[in-house]
């Protein structure tokens, strides 16, 4: 368990950065549990970038889960983004193990997404370059911790790992979050989270200081 723990806080830590965003998130999702181990959900996210004075787009997730057992489930999410340079197109397919150990739950999330870009005519210099599609694996390492009955916190770390990526050993960016979880109701939650995002696809490397803010619903059946 410490070894995990002093993982997960040198990640968020990152490097010295040149050039940094403050982001707001706002998202409200909607979780459907099915008969054995079924799950759907949908989300919805805004963003707002450049200090939180610019609207960056908005984001559509669709998500199948499938709990094999009480320490693996099948994850596969579909999401359109439809921002300021264009429209995206993501797919991601991961396999999430956990292990519960006392009030704490490790899990680890291997999972490889495949990106297509179609970036608007006037954000290209040429038709060959409005189009680009990006393959990552993209390995997180969580550890959550059960405060309370209504509350929950967590931490963990994740890299975006692109194939054919030479430069930081192929890490495109960190996405190293932490957060805390209210069930104010029942089966309706708060999330209230911070993103620490160190990117290394522009020229200069940038930081992203994201806030976030989820309300999560879940209908069982």
């Amino acid at each position: 368990m410490k070894k995990v723990v002093i993982l997960l806080l040198f990640s968020l830590q990152g490097f010295s950065q040149t050039i940094t965003d403050t982001q707001l998130w706002y998202g409200t999702q909607l979780k459907l549990e099915m008969n054995k181990g079924w799950a759907i959900s949908g989300q919805y996210r805004l963003r707002t970038i450049r200090n939180a004075s610019y609207y960056k787009g908005s984001y559509f997730f669709l998500k199948l889960d499938k709990r094999l057992n009480d320490n693996f489930l099948v994850t596969t999410n579909y999401r359109f983004a439809l921002i300021d340079v264009g429209v995206f197109h993501r797919f991601a397919l991961g396999l999430e193990a956990r292990k519960k150990i006392n009030h704490f739950t490790v899990l680890l999330r291997p999972m490889v997404q495949y990106q297509r870009q179609n970036f608007a005519a006037n954000d290209t210099k040429n038709v060959s370059a409005s189009q680009d599609a990006d393959l990552y694996f993209r390995p997180r390492l969580q550890l959550r911790y059960a405060l309370s009955r209504r509350f929950s916190a967590y931490i963990y770390a994740e890299p975006f790992i692109k194939f054919g990526q030479q430069n930081n050993n192929g890490i495109s960016w960190w996405q190293n979050a932490v957060g805390i979880k209210y069930e104010y109701t029942k089966n309706q939650k708060i999330n209230l989270y911070y993103i620490r995002q160190p990117d290394y696809t522009y020229n200069k490397p940038h930081l992203f200081n994201i806030i976030g803010i989820d309300l999560e619903f879940t209908l069982k059946r």
